[in-house]
């Protein structure tokens, strides 16, 4: 598994050039599948879009910690097992 930190993917312009909307926050990939967001300070919590197992979980955790500093909590929403309740 590999864990990327990209700019948050929000764009605004700025004198004519694309520039990150939230330049304190960075996506979260895992193995280049978008799986949540993260601050770039110590203690922003971390949010995942999608819920994953602990292990998963341990290892965002861990990436984050060392790219950024210890994140407050992670969150995501819950397991569903694969059935939406919504539809």
């Amino acid at each position: 598994m590999v864990i990327t930190f990209e700019d948050h993917p929000a764009r605004m312009r700025v004198d004519g050039e694309q520039v990150p909307a939230v330049p304190s926050q960075r996506m979260i990939r895992i193995d280049g599948a978008h799986a949540g967001y993260c601050g770039i300070e110590p203690g922003r919590p971390v949010s995942m879009i999608r819920h994953y197992g602990q292990n998963i979980i341990n290892e965002v955790e861990q990436a984050v910690t060392e790219a950024f500093g210890e994140p407050s909590a992670i969150t995501q929403p819950p397991d569903y097992g694969g059935h939406n309740p919504w539809q």
